[in-house]
């Protein structure tokens, strides 16, 4: 009977996690070109727009007010449940797309099985070069509050080992690493990125949402204008150059230490991801050369070609963990994104 009724709760958690469309969710940290990633999907007109729904209730709150709460006060402030429920009720009208920073889900999203094992729900990590988005969250928010308290924050919300876990752990769920994606790169190649970015998220390329006009009334999940006073500028992705410039160079000398620290912490993770990242092409790569090895045609063919170029791998329909002698007798191949 017992085993009964945990089944019957199980089902109940996965009818409830039911979607008719995909929820993409876009983990990353703050000063990330997140916001401009949001702007190009909003210029495709097909998804519902969640703009940090969880940050959001946070925000809603002041810095000092969030300085002398605990973790458990800030969580039930976060409401992580809620709003999942939420979003997962609108995903039976329409496809959603969340930008989030891991920062302020990173406990609950670690422990959401039933979230990393939806096959409905896909992950894109999107990370940036530490040292420029620390120094510009640092200043976003020393304009807000006392730099001390700016300080504090920095080193709250810019978790690069977290997106780490969050990876290893999609892995072990999945099989398989989440995209991830440099803001360097998106702004650099963005036709490429984004070609990339679709096929992952199993959605149309369009090339419309590589541009966009800029708008002088803020959307309405963009509160803070002064914080979003560039994008709503902008015309399509872009990273400001700073070559040739020591690190934290825009900071008064006498917070950089602190800085540094959170730095310091934070780059080997940062680095980690790239590793990651290349992980991931490699096996998209590595799978590409058997399947043409398998079928010479495919190699030549134009389908065969863009797959390549979009980073599109030919796995076996085998699961990764099966025994070497098994897999290599499975000679039925399948085309996947990554």
């Amino acid at each position: 009977m017992k085993k009964i009724l945990v089944f019957l709760f199980v089902g109940f958690l996965f009818s409830i996690q039911a979607t008719n469309y995909k929820i993409q969710i876009l983990l990353t940290n703050p000063r990330s070109v997140s916001t401009a990633f949001d702007r190009s999907m909003r210029e495709r007109g097909d998804h519902k727009i969640y703009y940090e729904p969880w940050s959001a209730e946070i925000c809603n709150h002041s810095f000092e007010e969030l300085s002398k709460l605990t973790a458990e006060e800030v969580s039930k402030i976060r409401n992580y449940e809620k709003i999942k429920n939420l979003i997962f009720q609108d995903a039976k009208k329409k496809p959603i797309f969340i930008k989030e920073q891991i920062g302020a889900i990173k406990k609950e999203i670690l422990e959401d099985n039933l979230l990393l094992s939806n096959p409905n729900v896909i992950f894109t990590i999107l990370i940036r070069d530490p040292a420029r988005s620390i120094e510009s969250g640092f200043l976003m928010m020393a304009d807000q509050v006392a730099p001390e308290m700016a300080i504090f924050f920095t080193e709250k919300m810019y978790c690069y080992d977290a997106l780490v876990s969050f990876s290893e752990k999609h892995f072990n769920v999945r099989g398989k690493w989440p995209l991830i994606i440099e803001a360097e790169e998106l702004c650099s190649k963005s036709a490429i990125i984004l070609q990339q970015f679709c096929e992952h998220a199993g959605i149309n390329y369009m090339e419309e949402a590589l541009h966009w006009k800029p708008i002088a009334i803020p959307i309405d999940s963009w509160k803070n204008t002064k914080i979003h006073d560039q994008v709503m500028k902008s015309t399509g992705f872009f990273i400001h150059e700073e070559k040739g410039n020591s690190r934290f160079h825009k900071v008064e000398k006498k917070y950089i230490p602190a800085l540094e620290n959170i730095y310091q912490t934070q780059i080997k993770f940062y680095e980690k991801l790239k590793i990651l990242k290349e992980k991931n092409y490699t096996r998209s790569t590595s799978n590409v050369e058997i399947f043409t090895r398998r079928r010479p045609d495919f190699a030549s063919s134009v389908a065969g070609a863009e797959a390549a170029q979009l980073g599109i791998c030919c796995a076996m329909q085998a699961d990764a963990k099966e025994e070497p002698s098994r897999r290599s007798k499975i000679s039925t191949f399948e085309v996947v994104s990554v």
